[in-house]
């Protein structure tokens, strides 16, 4: 059963991702008009993804049911495809699906180490390294080749800043974590 506690962080992370993508997240493709130039800017998301991983502690299924509302709050924006195209943000839900049974099978052997830095930053660079290559694999099947091709492009271009926001991401994920573990003790 969930807690109440869990119940909020879901929501709560949901409704920062829309703020974050509304406010922040999005720019990218607004000033450059290149769909994949949105991933100037994930850094964000990277501190969410990672803050969310760690404070449901390994507990299944939070993290998906976060993104899945999360995508359907961005459902009318531009980011990660066009406004309410929902079959677009599809691979972002697999991901998601797939990354929570994944990393959270794997918590308690980082956790018992006390590695969970490590483990943070891990899960920051397969999250945000292979979800474009999840969406370009699935656009790949539903959209023009140009569209596909234009995507891909930017995605490799913007590998170097995905790498580094992802660990830079996951680094101050942690110390958020950290922070609010610290705060509970007190």
């Amino acid at each position: 059963m969930w807690k109440s506690v869990e119940l909020a962080l879901v929501t709560i992370f949901g409704a920062l991702g829309l703020v974050y993508t509304v406010t922040v997240g999005q720019i990218g493709q607004y000033i450059t008009g290149i769909p994949g130039a949105n991933f100037l800017f994930i850094i964000g998301y990277v501190i969410f993804i990672s803050s969310q991983f760690l404070l449901y502690k390994g507990k299944k299924w939070r993290y998906f049911v976060s993104t899945v509302l999360f995508v359907l709050l961005i459902t009318p924006t531009n980011f990660a495809g066009a406004p309410f195209d929902i079959i677009a943000r599809i691979p972002i839900i697999i991901h998601a699906f797939f990354a929570d049974l994944l990393f959270n099978s794997v918590y308690g052997f980082f956790e018992k180490d006390n590695k969970l830095l490590w483990w943070t930053i891990l899960l920051s660079l397969e999250y945000n390294i292979l979800n474009p290559f999840f969406s370009i694999l699935f656009y790949s099947f539903l959209y023009p080749p140009e569209f596909v091709e234009t995507f891909t492009n930017a995605v490799l271009f913007m590998f170097p800043v995905i790498v580094i926001e992802s660990i830079v991401g996951g680094y101050v994920g942690y110390k958020i974590y950290s922070r609010v573990e610290k705060l509970q003790k007190d």
